[in-house]
C-alpha cells in the first residue's frame, strides 16, 4: 500500500510543469475551512479541511477531518469519547494536479460518472444527456455509516491539439480505486478489498462538438445476506463473488446530443443481470427537446453489490431559455415499480407493468429588479397504481413571489385516493408558507404548514430562522422549529468559516 501511495505521488508531480516555468507563481497558499451544525436532541456533526496549493508545480493538496457524534445530552456527547461506535470520525487526504485534473484520494470518497449511473439507478433522476457527467471522485463533506474509506487514483492526460481536420483536442484518463471490506465509516483501519478500474477519452472537434467514451470493471464479494424476516420471500445467499462490466458513450453537439450507458453483471448463485439508458436532445437554445429511457433485469448487481431490481422508466422533457435567465419546462415521467422479482422475462412484458407516472410544468420568470416580482411557478401532478386496491393521485403547486425584498414562496399539495374500484376521493391536503428577507449581513426566514388528512385533526409545523454573514465566506444560522406543533421543538445551529 505504501508503494502504491508512492507511485501516485510520483505520477502526479511527473505530470506537472517544470517548477522553473516563469509563468507559474511562487510560494505556497494555505486555505482552511470549517463547517459544522448542531441540532437539538439529534447530532453534532463537523468537517475541518485544510488546502495547501503550490502554484508552480500546480498541485493542491488538501487534508480533511469529519467528525458526527450523539448530542442528544451533555452526557451522551461526553459518553461519545469514550465510547467509540457512538462517534464517526474520518480522516482524508487529497492530491490533486490542476493541469490535467489527476488525483489522488484516500478517505470517505464520492464518486461521480458511470460508476455512480449504474449503482442505484432508481433513486437517482431521468438519464438525460445533461445528466451524464464525467467521470471523477471526491472526499465526502460528511461522515457516513454505510460507506468504507477507499483509495482513489485518478490520472488525466493535458489536453492534446492535433489539429488534425475537424479534431481540435482531445484528452484521455484512467481511474483506480481499492475500497476496503473493513469497518463502514473507519479510516483508520484498511483491509483491501473491491478493486475497480476506468478508462476513456474524449475528442474535440471544430464547432464546439464532442465525443467521450469510458469503460468500467470491478469485482469483489458480496457478503453473506439472511431474510430480515421468516415469511420473506427471498431466500438466504451465501457469501458469494461478483463482477461487473460497464460502458459508455457520450456525443454532445450544438444542436444534438445523446448518451448511453451499459452494464452487465455475473454474481455468483444469484445470476446475470443488466442495466441500460440513453438519452437523446434536439436543438439547444432556445428550444430543447429531450428522451430518457432505461432499464435493467431482477439479477442485476450494481458495482456496490447491491440489488436494484427489475424496473422500466420512460421520460421526456421539453424546455425553453429566454432572456435574464427565463426558464420553461414540461417533464413527462411513466415507469414501472422496482421488483426483486419480475414475472416479465423481456422489456416488453416489463412495459405492460408501468404503474407510476408524473407531469409536471414549471417557468423561472425573467430576473426583475422591481418591488413586486413573479419569481418562479411550478405544477405537477403524479399517480401511483403499484397497489391495485390504493391508488394514488396528487398534485403540487408553487408559486414565488418578491414583494419589496421579500421572498414569499407558497406551496400546496392535495393527495386523492382510490379504494378498490370506487372512484378516487380525498386523502389530504398540505399548504406551506415561506418567507425570507436578506440584505448584505443578515438573513431572516419564517415559514408556516399545515397538514390536512381525512378524518384526523390538522397537524401544524413551523420554523423561524436567522443568518448573520460575518464576512463573504463566513455566516452563522440558528432555527428554531417545530415539526409538530405546539409540542415538539428543536433548536439547529450551523456555521460555515473560511480563511
Amino acid at each position: 500500500m505504501k508503494r502504491f501511495f508512492l507511485y501516485a505521488v510520483l505520477a502526479l508531480y511527473a505530470a506537472s510543469p517544470c517548477p522553473g516555468d516563469p509563468k507559474a507563481a511562487p510560494g505556497i497558499i494555505p486555505e482552511l475551512l470549517w463547517t459544522g451544525s448542531w441540532e437539538s436532541e439529534k447530532n453534532l456533526s463537523g468537517r475541518l479541511r485544510l488546502s495547501l496549493e503550490m502554484p508552480s508545480p500546480g498541485l493542491t493538496f488538501r487534508v480533511q477531518l469529519t467528525d458526527r457524534r450523539p448530542a442528544s445530552s451533555w452526557d451522551a456527547f461526553a459518553e461519545s469519547f469514550l465510547n467509540k461506535p457512538a462517534a464517526l470520525t474520518a480522516l482524508s487526504l487529497g492530491i490533486r494536479h490542476e493541469a490535467t485534473d489527476s488525483l489522488f484520494l484516500y478517505g470517505m470518497i464520492d464518486t461521480y460518472g458511470l460508476a455512480a449511473r449504474i449503482k442505484n439507478p432508481w433513486i437517482r433522476g431521468s438519464p438525460f444527456p445533461e445528466n451524464h457527467a464525467e467521470s471523477y471522485g471526491a472526499l465526502k463533506t460528511e461522515s457516513s455509516t454505510t460507506a468504507r474509506p477507499a483509495f482513489y487514483l485518478y490520472l488525466g492526460s493535458p489536453e492534446l491539439k492535433p489539429d488534425a481536420g475537424r479534431l481540435r483536442a482531445a484528452k484521455f484518463f484512467t481511474a483506480f480505486s481499492l475500497e476496503s471490506v473493513g469497518e463502514p465509516g473507519n479510516t483508520f483501519s484498511f483491509s483491501a478489498g473491491k478493486p475497480a478500474l476506468s478508462a476513456g477519452g474524449e475528442a474535440g472537434f471544430a464547432g464546439n462538438g464532442s465525443i467521450r467514451l469510458e469503460a468500467y470493471h470491478t469485482e469483489g464479494t458480496i457478503r453473506e445476506k439472511n431474510p430480515d424476516t421468516w415469511f420473506e420471500a427471498k431466500p438466504a445467499l451465501p457469501e458469494r463473488k461478483f463482477r461487473l462490466y460497464a460502458g459508455s458513450l457520450i456525443l454532445d453537439f450544438p444542436l444534438f446530443g445523446f448518451a448511453a450507458d451499459g452494464s452487465y453483471s455475473e454474481t455468483f448463485a444469484y445470476g446475470r443481470g443488466f442495466y441500460g439508458n440513453f438519452g437523446l436532445r434536439f436543438g439547444n437554445r432556445p428550444w430543447r427537446f429531450s428522451l430518457a429511457a432505461d432499464g435493467s433485469g431482477s439479477r442485476y448487481t450494481g458495482p456496490d453489490g447491491g440489488e436494484n431490481g427489475a424496473a422500466l422508466r420512460f421520460a421526456a422533457r421539453l424546455e425553453r431559455r429566454g432572456k435574464r435567465g427565463s426558464l420553461f419546462r414540461l417533464d413527462a415521467l411513466v415507469r414501472s415499480s422496482e421488483t426483486p422479482e419480475s414475472p416479465a422475462e423481456n422489456l416488453l412484458e416489463l412495459a405492460e407493468e408501468l404503474n407510476r407516472f408524473s407531469l409536471g410544468a414549471y417557468y423561472r420568470f425573467p430576473t426583475d429588479k422591481s418591488a413586486l416580482a413573479f419569481s418562479r411557478l411550478s405544477f405537477k401532478v403524479a399517480g401511483d397504481s403499484r397497489d391495485p386496491k390504493n391508488r394514488t393521485l396528487g398534485t403540487e403547486a408553487l408559486a414565488a413571489v418578491k414583494l419589496w425584498g421579500i421572498h414569499s414562496e407558497t406551496q400546496f399539495k392535495l393527495s386523492l385516493l382510490r379504494k378498490n374500484e370506487s372512484a378516487f376521493g380525498f386523502d389530504s391536503f398540505t399548504l406551506k408558507e415561506n418567507l425570507l428577507w436578506n440584505n448584505d449581513f443578515l438573513q431572516l426566514g419564517a415559514g408556516l404548514g399545515c397538514l390536512f388528512p381525512k378524518g384526523k385533526p390538522p397537524a401544524w409545523n413551523t420554523f423561524l430562522s436567522s443568518t448573520l454573514r460575518l464576512q463573504k465566506k463566513r455566516w452563522i444560522r440558528v432555527k428554531l422549529a417545530s415539526p409538530e406543533f405546539p409540542e415538539d421543538w428543536t433548536l439547529a445551529l450551523s456555521w460555515h468559516a473560511e480563511w
